[in-house]
């Protein structure tokens, strides 16, 4: 979803007043240093193919010195500088993924080598030495896109400590705004602080989970001069599309940015696929994403994560239980069942952190839960043992879940597996979460965990099995690591 934001066609209207002045610095600095990496780039490969002789070794009748190739490093620099913005690798945009940059990359660096090759041709200027230019294009590919990988990692490092971060309301609370709202807080290197929602139906409290409602529609002027707003989203739901160019000429009026979620019919974008014939567009619906050869492949990556862990926790399970039977009486492990995909229900396994009988306690202490829903969440659960404290802080309890991975009840990753209970108390929108396998870590685990109320981890939950790839299950695999360390928001 959060791909899913377009900006509209905005003709010459300026840049806000608000934004940063990082806004169009970062970009000028990206660009500044890519063209000295170029030049590294291409003294390396003078480097490799004279003195160093690679791919093979220069005569010395051959061989010319690096001063003679300076104007043809010159050239290629003012090819790329000129190509490369052309590719859009500098465009400022929210969330764009490593492979589009590369690819600009790639394509800008071969159109200009290859210019270069002509040029040089044409000029005599040290034809010869063509070898030369190619090592150059493969340095200054591989050398660009790790400076944008660098660059990229500070950009979101600052921003996750409020560094060059721009004020940021969603219009409208529809599913897909709430969505919107959760996918931009679950992402910090974005580069927005989210202050809130306008939205014209009052919400309890004032708020949806961690986001304040900040007024009605109408109020949209007020806010942004009240909170210095730098971009609008507008996130309305099909049936108030009328009111979204009013909130544009109001964002236009006021020098602020805005851009559009399509909705189409409040359907998710991931799961709407678009075709034509003879110029009509045509919109279908895509196969979920984790079905057919991703459920194998996810299946396969399930088994050899949790053979893996098992043998690397291998400690671990002849410490814990012993620690467990020492501290109080019951069994080692925890059964309990659990509804998986489609419903099914299964055997779910914890080592033990309560006392016994904690599941008949359950109805008395409802009035400690500190969530939202058909869930129990307490901070300081006084049924907890004194080792369950620190299984539960660590994570440890989890392990045994590894064989529920291994016998294919869960997954590594996935939604949080619900009680019978709790999924008879859903909503209908909340029962699609059972259309993938439960997992041992998701990502509203490594995206705050218990500090989310009910409704925003469906809607998390949602999100990742619209979106799901290997890649997001390998990155939501490497965030899980350090939410076990810090225990942030784990009880």
């Amino acid at each position: 979803m959060g791909q899913a934001a377009f900006e509209l066609d905005r003709g010459a209207t300026a840049l806000p007043a608000r934004a940063p002045v990082a806004r169009w610095a970062s970009p000028l600095f990206s660009w500044s240093t890519d063209l000295v990496v170029i030049n590294v780039a291409f003294v390396l490969a003078y480097w490799l193919r004279y003195p160093i002789g690679f791919p093979s070794r220069v005569p010395a009748e051959n061989y010319v010195p690096l001063r003679n190739f300076l104007p043809a490093e010159l050239l290629l620099t003012v090819i790329l500088a000129i190509i490369l913005p052309y590719t859009g690798l500098y465009r400022r945009t929210r969330g764009t993924p490593l492979t589009a940059k590369f690819s600009a990359i790639f394509n800008g660096t071969t159109v200009s080598v290859g210019l270069l090759i002509v040029t040089s041709y044409l000029s005599r200027l040290y034809a010869e030495s063509r070898g030369l230019y190619l090592i150059a294009w493969g340095l200054i590919i591989v050398l660009v896109a790790l400076n944008k990988m660098l660059f990229g990692a500070l950009r979101t490092w600052l921003h996750r400590r409020g560094v060059g971060v721009e004020n940021l309301i969603v219009i409208g609370a529809s599913d897909t705004g709430k969505m919107m709202m959760q996918h931009i807080a679950a992402e910090p290197g974005l580069g927005y602080l989210l202050l809130g929602f306008l939205d014209d139906m009052p919400y309890p409290d004032g708020r949806f989970g961690r986001f304040p409602q900040l007024g009605r529609v109408d109020k949209l002027a007020e806010v942004i001069e009240e909170y210095e707003v730098s971009e609008v989203i507008i996130a309305l739901p099909s049936g108030q599309h009328d009111k979204a160019w009013e909130i544009v000429s109001r964002c236009q009026e006021q020098n602020v940015r805005y851009k559009l979620v399509p909705d189409l019919f409040e359907m998710s974008l991931s799961t709407v696929d678009v075709d034509e014939i003879a110029g009509i567009p045509l919109i279908g619906f895509r196969e979920p994403t984790i079905a057919g050869p991703n459920r194998v492949l996810k299946r396969a990556l399930d088994v050899a994560v949790a053979s893996a862990a098992l043998v690397l926790t291998l400690p671990v399970w002849l410490i814990v239980p012993l620690a467990i039977k020492l501290d109080s009486r019951g069994p080692v492990l925890y059964r309990q069942i659990r509804v998986g995909r489609d419903g099914k229900h299964f055997s779910f396994f914890k080592f033990r952190s309560m006392r016994e009988g904690a599941d008949e306690e359950w109805h008395r202490l409802r009035a400690l839960n500190e969530t939202d829903g058909p869930i129990l969440k307490i901070r300081n659960d006084p049924r907890l043992t004194r080792i369950g404290r620190i299984l539960r802080r660590t994570s440890i309890d989890e392990l045994p879940q590894l064989f529920n991975v291994i016998r294919g009840e869960m997954s590594v990753v996935g939604p949080r597996p619900p009680l019978p209970a709790e999924v008879l108390q859903y909503e209908p929108w909340h029962h699609k979460r059972l259309s993938a396998a439960g997992g041992m870590t998701g990502l509203w685990q490594v995206s705050g965990r218990s500090h989310l109320n009910f409704d925003e981890m469906v809607m998390m939950d949602l999100y990742y099995i619209e979106h799901w790839s290997l890649g997001l299950d390998l990155k939501i695999m490497w965030r899980t690591i350090p939410a076990i360390l810090t225990g942030s928001g784990s009880f």
